[in-house]
């Protein structure tokens, strides 16, 4: 995964973790043909998108864990939450997309 140019090495970091939280969750959850994963945004925000042609599995609420089984949609909020961005499952018919929405140049807040 690259991450938009512009963006500081500690939100590129972060990018790039949650980008592979998000494609672990997909493989683990959904046994899904294809995963893709898109990243864009702009001068204020970065925005990445994993779409699995499976259900992610989202439920039981995020908080919770698998015993046994590290969660990557648990640990991609986690750091989502950190940076002051928001993420989002959007299901369909084709399956699901995981949609992220972070601050760009943004350091985290302490």
């Amino acid at each position: 995964v690259e991450a938009p140019d512009g963006l500081g090495d500690e939100v590129r970091r972060d990018v790039v973790a949650v980008a592979s939280h998000l494609v672990a969750h997909a493989l683990r959850s959904g046994d899904p043909g294809r995963v893709t994963v898109g990243v864009g945004g702009g001068a204020n925000r970065v925005e990445l998108r994993v779409a699995s042609d499976a259900r992610v599995a989202a439920s039981p609420p995020l908080r919770q864990r698998l015993p046994g089984q590290r969660n990557g949609l648990v640990q991609a909020l986690r750091t989502v939450r950190r940076r002051g961005g928001s993420l989002d499952v959007e299901d369909g018919e084709g399956g699901s997309t995981v949609v992220v929405r972070l601050p760009a140049g943004l350091e985290a807040p302490a």
